[in-house]
């Protein structure tokens, strides 16, 4: 990989889930140098708020910053993240989703031509005992087993079923539990809008600043 990304994961009393999501990017299919994770605190109260970027690296052995902020919101959060991100290819995820094997590896390598916006797949697991997937490994058997393509993004697929949409609603696609783009597009069209300081929505506005600018949505 020539390559490098910057993950970006901003979270909020998200301590249990945040540990199976930083499992997952500790068994990533490509070299740890390849990749950092930041994660942002914003404002949590529980077990993370007093952890450190050195022990959280050491406990799933990548690089991993960590950055505690009062409580303002995802938009804030997410800006925070870009900021501190050292790399060009900004892959964006969620305090709950839980990454493949191949969930980086994928997102650089389809940043090989400029100006994209990267859209990647999501499923919804449903499966009382998580923890039972966690107990030494990831259990992707029971994971595949149980997983579900959500509604919305199964409606959203379908205007790329030529690979690259020319669609007037494609923003609407940009969901930033799995999406990646580079520090070039941000810088062009500015950050996520920080007036968005509760749930939602924020990642729609910057969508449609992208498609506005001419950006290509993969």
């Amino acid at each position: 990989f020539d390559q490098k990304a910057s993950v970006i994961i901003p979270v909020y009393n998200q301590w249990n889930s945040l540990c199976k999501v930083l499992t997952g990017f500790s068994n990533q299919n490509i070299p740890k140098e390849h990749f950092q994770i930041i994660v942002v605190d914003d404002g949590s109260e529980d077990r993370l708020h007093t952890e450190n970027s050195l022990t959280l690296g050491e406990k799933y052995n990548i690089d991993i910053v960590l950055y505690h902020q009062k409580n303002k919101g995802r938009a804030a959060a997410r800006n925070v993240g870009i900021e501190l991100a050292d790399n060009d290819i900004l892959i964006f995820c969620d305090g709950d989703r839980i990454p493949s094997a191949n969930f980086v590896s994928s997102h650089i390598e389809s940043h090989k031509e400029k100006n994209h916006v990267i859209i990647g797949s999501q499923y919804d697991l449903f499966y009382k005992n998580i923890d039972r997937l966690f107990n030494n490994e990831i259990n992707w058997t029971l994971i595949e087993r149980f997983s579900r393509v959500p509604n919305y993004y199964s409606r959203i697929i379908k205007i790329y079923l030529d690979k690259t949409s020319i669609s007037n609603l494609r923003w609407m696609s940009f969901l930033v539990g799995n999406s990646s783009v580079s520090k070039d597009i941000i810088t062009n069209v500015g950050t996520f809008d920080e007036d968005f300081d509760e749930w939602g929505f924020e990642h729609f506005e910057l969508g449609l600043r992208m498609q506005y600018a001419g950006v290509i949505f993969n």
